[in-house]
């Protein structure tokens, strides 16, 4: 009993608001714009936290991103470290260069390696440019149009591919339609 005896507060000891009808209009006027000033100021600082709302999700995403990329560094395999490249290079004195040892470096019979593979590579890929040649050539002697300049010009957008795949059922419907009334008649 003791709590509901503070809650209630008897009638003569609470504030008491003032009867508006009863206020001075200078009295009205300045809280109408006390009031306007306040929804005023209300709405700036809506909009200011919501643009800090904007703010506040795009640090937290850059932050989750380094997070995630810090963890995903730390839990790559370290990564091997390049062989020194102080012991390929020869030393250069008066009299002409002194490589450190007699025997070739064993990087340098993998680098030929490497070289002869990709002048394989090249030499097989300008074969191919020079039968492709010559076999455009022939088609243009012998009258065959480009396939190629063809294909091109018919897949060049969507909306076209959808008119000469829709033309060319639209033709084959009529064929197959003419080849039913032949048969019929």
């Amino acid at each position: 009993m003791s709590d509901a005896s503070k809650s209630h507060t008897p009638f003569s000891k609470r504030p008491i608001k003032p009867n508006p009808l009863l206020e001075s209009r200078e009295v009205a006027r300045n809280r109408r714009r006390e009031l306007y000033l306040k929804h005023v100021q209300d709405r700036r600082d809506d909009k200011s936290w919501a643009a800090r709302g904007d703010q506040i999700l795009q640090l937290d995403y850059v932050s989750e991103r380094k997070k995630w990329e810090a963890e995903l560094a730390h839990s790559a395999p370290p990564p091997e470290e390049p062989p020194e490249e102080e012991t390929d290079l020869p030393e250069y004195s008066s009299q002409g260069p002194i490589f450190m040892s007699q025997d070739p470096p064993q990087n340098y019979q993998s680098s030929c390696d490497d070289a002869r593979e990709v002048d394989d590579i090249e030499r097989q890929q300008q074969e191919d440019l020079e039968a492709l040649l010559s076999l455009m050539e022939t088609e243009e002697e012998q009258g065959q149009p480009r396939r190629q300049a063809q294909d091109s010009q018919r897949y060049d957008s969507d909306d076209e591919d959808y008119d000469s795949i829709f033309l060319g059922l639209m033709r084959d419907g009529e064929q197959k339609a003419e080849a039913m009334d032949t048969s019929n008649g």
